[in-house]
């Protein structure tokens, strides 16, 4: 049965005499709620998120339809009122109730709090902290039991006993700090926002120590793997797919693809063969020439219906790679996609500020898309992308950025909280091997002086100039000239789908609102 996290956040706040509303007070630079919700989507434990607010709080249920949760307005009658009103109306099972005002709760607090109670065996559990506790921290004890015990805002129930006059209930005490930290006073506000600043300092974010957020990364990528395990890996030896071999093989036996054009030095096949044999797993390793290269070419802008060559580049490995899993017999093929544009790969980000950041990763979210998946299925086999699971995905979305980018030792490393977390997990030379773009690991990189070779100065500035006149597409390179000829015999000469919407300057093609890249001809910035 599925755990649900209810956050109740209704309440008005009359202890605190506000003028805005008690769950969106800033701490840490966000508000209380937002630190909640986090907190339960990293849970390993929580399944769905149902966020509870009332007449009250209309600000804070507007806020909270920002996340993946539920909002539901409940009468406001009282936490116990509206957490029975929350139950029945979502017909809950198991479920964690956690006030909106507790900022510096972690997924393993939760995490704990739940396996305590399915150990239990009863159908409830309050979660306590010790008063005297709360005094140390400089925060308010308005309540303690015969026992010096103060309720933590954290509660474990069965909703499908809400109606039973008495429920069996356990009592879990914990003496972590963050789970004392309930924000009930002006006091407890001021003492939350230096308990917070202090982890802020050690680097901690507020999130947990390292070690939690590390212990977080793999496990849900652990189940990421289990619930995408393939018959076989394209494994270039990079960080992204030597974690997937790495955890998979644990599972499943596995077999590993690796690719390489013959005309250029293609990096990828050391670090590829150095994991397989660390690995134990079988590894083929498929040299290809010219002419497989021109006709995966023509295939690959088939599939795709593109003529920009940075995606060519990268996706005719892909192709090669995928073609090869399919002739030794595999269905599926796991692939690293979507880690470097959930964790901060790309080098272009790694001088941003921490809000330029965030707004430069949501725009590649909005856009990414990745070619093995019609490229497999063109070649009638399946691509699985681990990364790209929902539960990996969202953590890694709504991980602060100050885990995605890191300095080493005077390099500057994105994704860098996947290589700690896997750092004893695989050797210092893959942990922290630069990010590797396919074209270069593969030996792709090389196909526009391949081009530049084959093709003359003459013909290249003929077809130019007859293209543009005559179709209105503007040619950029040799080698993107060879790629539009292929395009244009197979589909004719591009052009707009609609007579309305925006097009491309350079070939005419559809472009989404607000896009910057065409995806038909590569054209950046439109």
């Amino acid at each position: 049965m599925g755990v649900t996290g209810l956050v109740m956040a209704g309440g008005r706040g009359v202890r605190m005499n506000l003028q805005e509303e008690k769950p969106m007070l800033n701490v840490g630079g966000k508000p209380m709620i937002e630190h909640v919700i986090e907190a339960l989507e990293r849970s390993s434990m929580i399944d769905d998120i149902v966020v509870a607010v009332s007449k009250y709080t209309p600000k804070t249920a507007e806020f909270a339809g920002r996340f993946p949760v539920k909002v539901l307005e409940t009468p406001g009658e009282g936490y116990v009122a509206d957490l029975r009103y929350a139950i029945r109306k979502f017909n809950l099972g198991i479920v964690l109730t956690v006030s909106a005002d507790l900022p510096l709760i972690t997924s393993d607090i939760i995490d704990d709090i739940l396996r305590r109670y399915y150990e239990s065996g009863r159908s409830a559990l309050t979660v306590a902290v010790r008063s005297e506790m709360r005094r140390k921290l400089g925060l308010t004890v308005e309540y303690a039991d015969e026992g010096g015990l103060t309720p933590a805002g954290i509660n474990v129930i069965d909703g499908r006993r809400i109606d039973e006059y008495e429920l069996d209930e356990d009592i879990y005490v914990t003496d972590r700090e963050e789970a004392a930290v309930n924000v009930n006073t002006p006091q407890d506000l001021e003492a939350a926002r230096r308990l917070l600043s202090r982890k802020s300092d050690a680097g901690l974010s507020g999130y947990g120590e390292l070690e939690d957020v590390c212990s977080k990364i793999k496990a849900l990528l652990e189940e990421a793997v289990k619930d995408n395990l393939s018959d076989g890996i394209l494994l270039s030896g990079g960080l992204d797919t030597s974690i997937l071999a790495t955890v998979a093989s644990k599972f499943t036996s596995l077999k590993a693809v690796t690719v390489a054009f013959e005309a250029a030095e293609a990096p990828d096949l050391k670090y590829a063969a150095l994991m397989a044999k660390r690995l134990g797993i079988e590894h083929s390793i498929h040299i290809f020439n010219t002419d497989e290269l021109y006709r995966s070419i023509r295939e690959v802008i088939r599939i795709l219906k593109t003529f920009d060559p940075m995606e060519i580049r990268n996706s005719v490995t892909i192709y090669i790679g995928l073609k090869v899993a399919e002739e030794h017999g595999l269905r599926t093929v796991m692939t690293g996609d979507g880690c470097d544009e959930l964790l901060a790969g790309y080098s272009f980000l790694f001088n941003l500020d921490r809000e330029r950041l965030r707004m430069e990763l949501k725009k590649l979210w909005s856009v990414m898309m990745f070619s093995s998946i019609p490229l497999a299925r063109a070649l009638g086999i399946e691509a699985k992308l681990p990364y790209l699971h929902p539960k990996f995905k969202s953590f890694a979305m709504n991980l602060d950025p100050e885990y995605k980018i890191q300095r080493k030792d005077g390099r500057i490393y994105g994704k860098w909280i996947l290589r700690k977390a896997f750092e004893k997990d695989l050797p210092d030379e893959i942990i922290w091997r630069v990010k590797t773009p396919i074209e270069y690991g593969s030996g792709t990189t090389v196909l526009p002086e391949f081009f530049d070779q084959r093709i003359s100065e003459r013909e290249f500035h003929e077809k130019r100039e007859k293209y543009l006149i005559e179709d209105g597409v503007k040619i950029r390179s040799k080698e993107h000239l060879f790629y539009y000829e292929v395009y244009r015999s197979i589909f004719g000469v591009p052009g707009a789908d609609m007579n309305t919407g925006r097009t491309c300057p350079q070939c005419n093609s559809n472009v989404p609102e607000g896009a910057t890249y065409c995806r038909v001809c590569g054209a950046y910035p439109i």
